[in-house]
């Protein structure tokens, strides 16, 4: 009975391990979500969204993944999406860079997993543009914002609105300075 026993419990050992083995090999292969691979290079870039989406990655690859100094230049159903110059760590950037689209707006400044978070500058193709904080990809905390006619705010931001206080100006004209919600005057102020 005892060589019985020993025998069905290394034979349960033996399956227990081929049965752990091949759940690590499956969750090894399994790429992460968000990341599309360079069929050049084969190294995987972040971006979030992969649907109809094509990368050319010019850069280090560590890893299998975009790393260091590098560009990127991306395709949506056959068409330019955006071109990044950029910091890359594990795929995504991480670091000073800029980012520029097809409608000709630009943003130039910190990245943190591949979101803008930080300090940057954004230039929209009417000509305003924006130097401030920015969170979770957002405008949010202390900010700038400038149109190419003069109007000017400067104050507190937060989701990409004016919230907080600041002071909004229209050259030549009117100026309140006071609290903000959701881009109204809302609050204490002076006009």
């Amino acid at each position: 009975m005892k060589k019985l026993s020993i025998y069905k419990a290394t034979k349960v050992k033996k399956i227990l391990l081929a049965l752990l083995t091949s759940v690590s090999m499956v969750s090894y292969a399994v790429d992460k979500p968000g990341y599309l691979i360079d069929k050049d290079s084969g190294c995987k870039v972040w971006t979030g969204d992969v649907t109809d989406r094509v990368v050319q990655w010019t850069g280090n690859c560590e890893e299998g993944f975009a790393s260091g100094q590098g560009s990127v230049v991306m395709n949506k159903s056959g068409k330019f999406l955006f071109e990044t110059n950029a910091t890359y760590v594990i795929g995504k950037m991480d670091g000073r860079g800029t980012i520029a689209g097809t409608d000709g707006d630009k943003y130039s400044g910190e990245f943190k997993d591949g979101f803008k978070e930080g300090q940057g500058t954004y230039f929209y193709t009417n000509g305003t543009k924006y130097i401030g904080s920015w969170s979770g990809n957002q405008i949010n905390g202390w900010g700038m914002w400038e149109s190419k006619e003069g109007a000017y705010y400067i104050g507190q931001w937060k989701d990409g609105q004016f919230n907080g206080w600041g002071k909004f100006e229209v050259k030549g004209s009117a100026t309140y300075e006071g609290e903000f919600k959701n881009h109204k005057k809302n609050g204490k102020g002076i006009f």
